[in-house]
């Protein structure tokens, strides 16, 4: 069996017997924790004034986040920190609700600005209920990017209907509006 090396250190190694032995100068924790990012963000609360037919940001009140960057609960952006650049896959679960009982659209979008740049949309998912006399409708996006240094990634949310609002979530379940990212390659 040849010696294996990770980043140029020996990991495993013959050491001049039959039996692979694993390397004691190189930390595993250290190793994968360095390569390893995620946040998740989630509303706290439900997140009404929401303007029907209109592309509005999704307000999160809490976030758990590893060392991947910094989700801001003011701009409620993801930020990616330079030694975390890669593959990401975004995660976006948009729950809609209006008393009126007249949901027929609700669209979660990923919108990213790039160094300093305006704030585009980059990916949608369209959720269409027929006939449009829905109380409460979740759907779902799920987007694969490469990010680079300076972006920084938004969940939006559209919907119809009459005073509709974000969901947060009820005595069945909370965080029904979320919002997550992990580091893939």
């Amino acid at each position: 069996m040849p010696d294996i090396n990770i980043n140029g250190y020996p990991f495993i190694s013959q050491s001049g017997t039959n039996q692979p032995q694993l390397s004691s100068n190189i930390d595993l924790d250290a190793h994968f924790n360095s390569r390893r990012a995620y946040f998740t963000a989630y509303k706290t609360s439900h997140q009404t004034g929401v303007t029907a037919n209109s592309d509005t940001k999704i307000e999160f009140g809490a976030v758990e986040e590893s060392d991947a960057g910094s989700f801001s609960t003011t701009t409620h952006g993801f930020s990616v920190q330079p030694d975390k650049l890669g593959v990401y896959i975004f995660l976006l679960s948009l729950s809609v609700f209006s008393n009126s009982n007249n949901i027929g659209d609700a669209i979660p979008k990923l919108f990213r600005s790039r160094d300093g740049g305006a704030e585009t949309m980059i990916a949608g998912n369209y959720g269409l209920v027929y006939p449009s006399s829905h109380r409460h409708f979740t759907v779902h996006l799920h987007y694969i990017t490469t990010v680079q240094a300076g972006d920084v990634y938004y969940a939006y949310g559209y919907v119809d209907g009459t005073s509709p609002y974000f969901f947060n979530g009820d005595g069945q379940g909370s965080r029904m509006t979320c919002f997550s990212g992990y580091k893939i390659y």
